[in-house]
């Protein structure tokens, strides 16, 4: 969740792309501090997180309202 919040975010902020790419990584290290993730659970996540983002945001691109109208 983390890294696509971060890469979807950033599309629409990108003054604030590396204060977000920090908390998302911060929010993962604090998973593996928990002892809920291993260091490769959040490595693996961010990278699939961030791309899942760049897609809705390439999506996002292609629309011209949220409402979905072209």
């Amino acid at each position: 969740m983390s890294g696509a919040a971060e890469t979807v975010l950033a599309a629409f902020f990108p003054e604030r792309a590396a204060w977000l790419r920090e908390q998302s990584e911060e929010a993962a290290l604090s998973r593996l501090y928990g002892g809920i993730h291993f260091r490769s659970d959040n490595d693996d996540g961010l990278k699939h997180g961030r791309r899942i983002g760049e897609r809705v945001v390439e999506h996002l691109k292609g629309r011209k309202s949220v409402t979905g109208d072209r």
